[in-house]
């Protein structure tokens, strides 16, 4: 897992670096997303194919 500031890193070089590779993504809100990045504009929204949502680790929707 990667830390969510590398060293040195902007946030949205590391979000590119993920693309088109699954990735989890945990919100404020405590949700969890599981899933494939395909797209990420420049305010940082994602696109994320076959995602799952998962809420205190139980799945909640797919």
């Amino acid at each position: 897992m990667v830390s969510s500031m590398e060293a040195g890193k902007r946030p949205i070089a590391l979000i590119t670096k993920y693309l088109n590779r699954n990735i989890r993504v945990t919100l404020k809100n405590d949700l969890m997303y599981e899933g494939m990045v395909v797209e990420c504009d420049s305010f940082m929204n994602l696109v994320i194919e076959k995602a799952v949502e998962y809420q205190d680790n139980n799945k909640r929707a797919m």
